[in-house]
């Protein structure tokens, strides 16, 4: 691997260090492809026992009604996203994995903890479920 290659990877492995972190919150740190989908909108999120809505900035970031959680999105490649959720009103967090539908509105996927309360040594994929999402809303046009 040349010199330019490895500075990529190692760019790559900072991003995605950052976004799990929660560090650089201002800034867009997803790693995203060239044709990324657009999530701007309203998503209606489907678990097993409840549902609830998240409202997501253009990267996939934002927030959701349940338990005042938040979504950061840190990876999407193919359509296959990754992110990280953090849910204060329960002092829980962990991460997710989801694969959009060909025409980006729906979504399936797993989530897993990372921590409950005080205990932050929960092995990833370890406990968790399934979900699906599918897009309410989008942002209306700009007008120019």
């Amino acid at each position: 691997m040349n010199d330019s290659g490895q500075t990529r990877i190692m760019l790559l492995i900072g991003c995605l260090a950052m976004a799990l972190m929660g560090m650089g919150e201002s800034h867009h740190e997803a790693i995203l492809d060239g044709d990324h989908p657009n999530f701007k909108g309203q998503w209606m999120i489907q678990e097993e026992d409840k549902s609830y809505t998240a409202t997501l900035n253009d990267v996939g970031n934002g927030t959701y009604t349940w338990q005042q959680g938040s979504i950061r999105m840190s990876s999407c490649h193919n359509r296959l996203c990754q992110g990280t959720w953090h849910q204060p009103g329960n002092n829980r967090e962990g991460g997710f994995e989801i694969l959009l539908s060909e025409t980006l509105n729906q979504a399936e996927g797993v989530w897993w903890y990372t921590r409950v309360e005080g205990n932050a040594s929960i092995p990833p994929r370890q406990w968790g479920g399934n979900f699906t999402w599918e897009k309410r809303s989008a942002s209306l046009p700009k007008h120019e």
